[in-house]
């Protein structure tokens, strides 16, 4: 069973790492930064942090007792496998949605300008809009539909409006 949780692990961190190298071959792309939206604040965000803080201690707790033992595979457990998934992927999508010269960047996933089909802004009788992007890349056979909140609604439209072709 131990081992199990080794290959679990030993996934989890290879898809992280591909997940880290994918993020800054993105912001690459995406040229200059023109928007970056501010991170969510409250309490979902002290959450996140005091679990991660917990799942750091875990993992450290998890490597002194591989160092004494010297046995790895008998030191992996679930403990282990969901303190590593929880810091790689919740600081996943928790990530801020970047708008760029070149398209925008929400979840590490790039949308081109050009792939955009339309948008819309929905109230959402708060502070804050819900985002919805329609776009279908040159490769994909349907039109998928990412929601985003944002705060700076009139902002992010005029940047839009400027860089993608139509809006329905």
């Amino acid at each position: 069973m131990d081992s199990t949780y080794f290959v679990l692990t030993f996934l989890v961190l290879v898809f992280a790492v591909v997940s880290l190298l994918k993020d800054r071959a993105n912001m690459k792309l995406v040229g200059e930064v023109l928007y970056e939206d501010k991170k969510e604040n409250g309490i979902i965000n002290i959450i996140k942090w005091i679990l991660f803080g917990v799942a750091s201690i875990y993992l450290i707790y998890a490597g002194y007792n591989m160092i004494i033992d010297k046995d790895i595979i008998k030191n992996i457990d679930i403990g282990v496998f969901l303190s590593v998934y929880y810091i790689f992927f919740a600081n996943y999508y928790t990530k801020p949605f970047v708008i760029g010269e070149e398209g925008v960047i929400k979840y590490n996933n790039f949308i081109r300008f050009k792939h955009i089909k339309n948008y819309e802004f929905k109230d959402t009788k708060g502070e804050k809009y819900k985002l919805t992007i329609k776009y279908k890349r040159d490769t994909e056979l349907k039109v998928k539909r990412l929601i985003i909140d944002i705060y700076d609604k009139e902002e992010i439209e005029n940047m839009f409006r400027k860089k993608v072709i139509r809006k329905i």
